[in-house]
């Protein structure tokens, strides 16, 4: 275990390091720990300083990472709420719609979002009946 003068250099080290992380001078932190720029240049080349800091722009670093990802999938569920309407609609032209080619649209677009790789067909391809209406029969039986 640590002496407790250590541990408060420590401390004092670490308070260091984010102030000059955030931009601080020698001469703006002097003040804050009673001591000169000169002693704090000093402490900047020591090499339990040099550690200590380390650690600490891995903190952040690490804190950072993990802020962005708890964003991610924030707005990832974000997204997923958002379109649980678009895709009941979707879904209730694909069974309902009277217009066979209102139904295929529905149809390819629902398979284009579920990354199943299936795509939809080429905007010149015209679907024939038969094929619009055996894809809206596929996906009935699946729902």
């Amino acid at each position: 275990m640590r002496h407790n003068g250590t541990l408060n250099k420590d401390l004092q080290y670490r308070e260091i390091a984010w102030r000059q992380m955030l931009g601080q001078t020698a001469k703006q932190m002097a003040p804050s720990f009673g001591i000169t720029p000169t002693a704090i240049r000093i402490v900047l080349r020591s090499p339990r300083f040099v550690e200590l800091a380390e650690e600490v722009r891995n903190e952040a670093f690490d804190n950072l990472r993990s802020r962005v990802q708890t964003e991610k999938e924030n707005l990832y569920f974000d997204i997923v709420e958002a379109a649980r309407p678009a895709f009941t609609e979707l879904k209730r032209l694909m069974l309902n719609a009277a217009n066979e080619q209102v139904r295929l649209k529905a149809c390819t677009d629902i398979l284009n979002r579920a990354d199943v790789g299936v795509t939809a067909p080429q905007k010149e391809w015209t679907p024939d009946p038969v094929h619009a209406a055996l894809l809206v029969e596929a996906l009935q039986e699946t729902a």
